[in-house]
């Protein structure tokens, strides 16, 4: 079963439809950036006082954790929700 469409909320999802709407393929070289991102958004939103500095420097210790060169899920719908996945096994 597919992951797609956040755990599939959806239901089952066949093989080709999977395929067609999954981006992973073409975000794979997007996650050094993504991380990069995220990282700035953590520190902004703690440096607002938006997050609390515990949970920002959790979220920066394992955005940090994540390997840029990981091989994601083929069956997560992209890239961000594989960095998620990541995240929340931390």
């Amino acid at each position: 079963m597919s992951k797609l469409l956040r755990g599939g909320r959806i239901g089952s999802v066949r093989e080709d439809v999977t395929a067609f709407t999954s981006s992973m393929e073409s975000d794979k070289k997007l996650l050094e950036a993504v991380i990069a991102i995220n990282k700035a958004h953590v520190t902004m939103l703690t440096n607002q006082n938006i997050i609390d500095k515990q949970t920002g420097t959790k979220l920066l210790q394992a955005l940090t954790e994540i390997d840029p060169k990981m091989k994601p899920d083929p069956t997560t719908e992209d890239i961000h929700l594989a960095e998620e996945e990541e995240i929340n096994k931390k």
